[in-house]
């Protein structure tokens, strides 16, 4: 004889629980009342809520709208009726394949993390690289403009005329090694002693006051300036803005929450992906500034 299961019934009209012995058949599920009478569920039409994890009770409901429940407390119910018919009870849980659901789990985690390390490491570079050339130059110039403004107000730019046109010069030396470039390099001095130059989107290079006193050549100036031309010509700034916001939406789509101090890690990732991008941005203004340089010692020389 099939072996007993003790359980409780819900008629779906009440709280109040029966208690209930069930017996498996090959077909269906038949559940025997205190008072004699039996109710039988086809196996095709109860449906699982409850017993999926491990301590769970196992919960099954059958009929609509308001459902019948039984209740029972021993998962292994859920054992044997996969055994008592396998073609009918696909759609219930087994708790003999929990192991391997563990490990198909921990497996899909680690390929969600190597997926996502990829793209952060690779796939965020090259989407910025790709999406950059389609964002038009009169936007990277309207935003290069209002940088500047807030950057190097026309109240601390230096107007030394001898010293501006030396430095066009230069800028029209560089500028004509890449003829085919849809930027027009604009050149600002900042009345500040730090040595510093940078670049902005659309064409705007500041460079400050101090490093003009420092350099003692104008090939040494150039050095400098072809390195900063370099950001514009490969759209760094542009890029950077593209790279944050992709890091910033590939972490909220990892973590799927910005509350508490969750919020704090996120934007130390953030900041450490665009360090990592800004170092990758500068070695290739490095390598393709000496090619400008390059390129501008044998315009001279024709």
């Amino acid at each position: 004889m099939p072996p007993l299961w003790r359980g409780y019934y819900l008629d779906g009209r009440n709280a109040t629980r029966h208690p209930i012995t069930i017996q498996l058949t090959t077909t269906a599920l038949d559940i025997m009342k205190a008072d004699g009478s039996t109710v039988r569920w086809p196996y095709g039409e109860i449906v699982q809520t409850q017993g999926g994890y491990e301590g769970e009770q196992v919960r099954l409901e059958y009929g609509a709208p308001l459902p019948q429940t039984v209740i029972v407390d021993d998962s292994a119910l859920l054992i044997a009726i996969q055994q008592a018919t396998a073609e009918n009870a696909i759609h219930f849980h087994n708790p003999q394949q929990r192991p391997r659901r563990l490990r198909l789990t921990i497996l899909a985690g680690i390929a969600l993390l190597g997926v996502t390390a990829g793209f952060y490491v690779w796939g965020i570079p090259m989407l910025a690289q790709l999406l950059a050339p389609h964002i038009p130059v009169s936007w990277e110039e309207r935003l290069g403009t209002l940088v500047l403004e807030q950057l190097a107000p026309p109240a601390n730019r230096c107007l030394d005329q001898p010293r501006l046109l030396a430095l066009e010069s230069i800028v029209t030396r560089l500028s004509q090694s890449m003829p085919d470039s849809p930027y027009r390099i604009r050149l600002t001095v900042l009345d500040r002693p730090a040595i510093n130059a940078f670049a902005l989107p659309g064409g705007q290079v500041v460079v400050f006051r101090g490093l003009l006193e420092a350099t003692e050549t104008p090939e040494q100036l150039s050095a400098v300036l072809a390195h900063e031309f370099q950001h514009i010509y490969k759209q760094h700034s542009t890029r950077a803005m593209i790279e944050q916001a992709s890091t910033s939406l590939l972490i909220a789509a990892v973590s799927g929450d910005f509350t508490g101090g969750l919020a704090y890690g996120i934007e130390g990732a953030r900041v450490l992906g665009m360090l990592r991008y800004s170092r990758l941005h500068e070695d290739e203004a490095d390598r393709e500034g000496l090619r400008l340089l390059q390129a501008a010692v044998l315009t001279l020389q024709r």
